[in-house]
């Protein structure tokens, strides 16, 4: 399902470019990030751990420099104008099998209602 919405038109219509630039900002933080032998996301071992690692993602995200926050609102808001409902509904059966039914998901829906049971 991954893979279809890989191959789909509205990714495909973003210049590999963005997706390289977007690959080499990440890389750092992308590199420590813990995976499995498979390349699987390992997800925190603990309550303790998610909520370091929450406040980090969002430290990153108001550290932004605002030229380059303005350029990401502005670059969102074009591609949202964009966006008709019918091409999103497209996309919906594609990432609800990847995002929502698959089993590394259930799993990780699981261990996130583990640790956050009010979610």
């Amino acid at each position: 399902a991954l893979q279809k919405f890989a191959n789909s038109d509205a990714v495909k219509s973003v210049d590999s470019s963005k997706y390289e630039a977007l690959k080499k900002k990440f890389a750092p933080a992308n590199s420590v990030v813990p995976t499995g032998s498979n390349g699987d996301i390992c997800l925190p071992p603990s309550a303790a751990a998610s909520s370091k690692l929450w406040v980090a993602q969002a430290e990153l995200t108001f550290s932004m420099p605002k030229y380059e926050a303005n350029a990401l609102i502005t670059s969102i808001a074009k591609a949202g104008k964009q966006a008709t409902r019918p091409s999103l509904a497209k996309l919906v059966p594609a990432a609800k099998a990847a995002f929502s039914e698959n089993a590394e998901a259930v799993k990780m829906v699981a261990a996130g209602k583990d640790v956050e049971p009010s979610v």
